[in-house]
């Protein structure tokens, strides 16, 4: 008896298997007229999705550097990591390391600017020169003279250089917006980026453009 139950179940173990594989093959097979099913999102999209969406929600007022939402994104990366079995490595057991960060603004009513030419003294509009406040002093004057260097572009493998014969060091330059025609807009846009270092590596005390 014990040998005749065994095969029935080695035969109802093969059928099973032979139903499962026509199922299958049955659901492999392409439908006519009928428009493919859309290809489902695996898991780990899913949660790619989910993080990206709440961390770039306008709640969080674009994560700005010590802001309300910076605060609340960084608590919710945090709270991923411990989801992840990750172990805090920061100070006293923390998530976070502290970094000081230091910000500067002009006071109102406090900074002016002035053009002298031929010996004439001209007030200038804050509409007309915008001054970025200093990161390391409360106070700052300075003048300096104003030297032309075209459109400000110096660069050995274009084989252009506005600054050539110009002694610029303690000045500002004064230079056209853009490039010059005929330069590829993916190099244009890059020489545009940086004219402001190409003046402070010659020693510019600034840039108008």
């Amino acid at each position: 008896m014990g040998a005749e139950i065994a095969g029935k179940g080695r035969r109802l173990k093969l059928k099973l298997l032979a139903a499962a594989g026509g199922a299958l093959l049955i659901a492999a097979a392409p439908a006519p007229s009928v428009a493919p099913a859309p290809v489902a999102e695996t898991p780990s999209a899913h949660r790619v999705r989910a993080h990206v969406e709440f961390l770039a929600d306008d709640l969080l007022e674009g994560r700005g550097t010590g802001s309300r939402g910076h605060e609340i994104a960084a608590a919710y990366v945090a709270s991923q990591f411990r989801s992840m079995g990750l172990e805090p490595g920061g100070k006293n057991n923390s998530w976070y390391q502290w970094v000081p960060m230091r910000r500067a603004s002009l006071v109102a009513g406090k900074t002016s600017v002035s053009m002298t030419v031929a010996g004439k003294t001209t007030p200038v509009s804050d509409t007309d020169i915008g001054v970025r406040p200093s990161l390391a002093e409360k106070v700052r004057a300075f003048d300096a003279g104003l030297v032309f260097v075209g459109y400000g572009i110096s660069d050995a493998q274009l084989g252009m250089d506005d600054y050539r014969g110009l002694d610029v060091r303690g000045k500002i330059v004064v230079a056209f917006r853009g490039a010059p025609e005929g330069l590829p807009s993916d190099v244009a846009a890059h020489i545009g980026a940086y004219k402001g270092r190409m003046a402070a590596a010659k020693g510019a005390a600034g840039i108008s453009k």
